[in-house]
């Protein structure tokens, strides 16, 4: 534990950086620090002084840690310094809305060329707007994590579970649309006979697309949280080493 931990927890709060940068910064200060103290005192410094003069020497003051913010602020953020707030965050919100859609958009002329939409089975929309989510949700983490590297841990963990929730419920869609296609062509070939084969390589066609796509769908969902999930972790590894390194309040680590 350092012995700086209340000039350390006032600098962290000051702090505004991308983890893993953020925890480097504050465990290399704490580390000068402790050692600059060591030496002082090894000089035969008195102790309360000792600690005042690393202290005053190494403690940055405002400026310096605004210097150090715009030194690492990501590439990102010095982009978009020139619009207001408003105005970047209605820039991101078309931007990211836009990528979604062109990537959901791909998604169903690929859909559309094998085949599946022509004669869609039961819940097959309720399974692409699923599959919208999925991509909604995913594309606005990665985009907070790795591009605007907003490393907030209450907003990173807010409606991440969503990804594995979509995953569980395509599984559920795609064998509850079978099933209940299943259940209307034995209806229909209770009332005609005749028409067996025909219906039931219809059906087939019908429903594996169905399968598929909630599979693929469930598929990438989970792939997804898992990854943005690892990113949070690291996030959250780094706060932890902070914490560990000098004893700061674990509130400190939600800036």
């Amino acid at each position: 534990m350092s012995s700086f931990a209340a000039e350390l927890r006032e600098v962290a709060e000051r702090l505004d950086l991308p983890q893993p940068i953020r925890a480097r910064v504050l465990l290399e200060l704490a580390a000068d620090l402790t050692g600059l103290e060591a030496e002082l005192l090894s000089e035969g410094v008195d102790p309360n002084e000792a600690r005042s003069r690393a202290s005053h020497m190494l403690v940055p003051s405002t400026d310096a840690l605004r210097e150090l913010h715009g030194l690492h602020r990501p590439l990102y953020q010095r982009l978009v310094d020139r619009f207001s707030d408003p105005a970047r965050h209605r820039i991101e919100r078309f931007a990211l809305a836009l990528t979604s859609a062109v990537m959901f958009a791909a998604g169903i002329a690929w859909l559309g060329r094998s085949g599946i939409l022509t004669d869609p089975a039961p819940l097959m929309g309720v399974l692409l707007a699923v599959g919208l989510l999925v991509v909604l949700v995913s594309v606005w983490k990665l985009f907070t994590l790795k591009v605007k590297r907003d490393h907030n841990l209450s907003r990173l963990r807010r409606g991440l579970w969503i990804l594995p929730a979509a995953g569980i419920i395509s599984v559920v869609l795609c064998l509850g649309g079978t099933a209940l296609d299943l259940y209307a062509v034995a209806g229909r070939l209770e009332a005609d006979p005749s028409a067996q084969m025909a219906e039931l390589l219809t059906w087939l066609q019908r429903d594996m697309g169905l399968l598929a796509l909630g599979l693929l769908t469930s598929a990438i969902a989970w792939a997804l949280w898992l990854l943005i999930a690892a990113g949070v972790a690291r996030v959250e590894q780094a706060e932890a080493e902070v914490l560990t390194g000098f004893n700061i309040d674990s509130s400190v680590g939600s800036n």
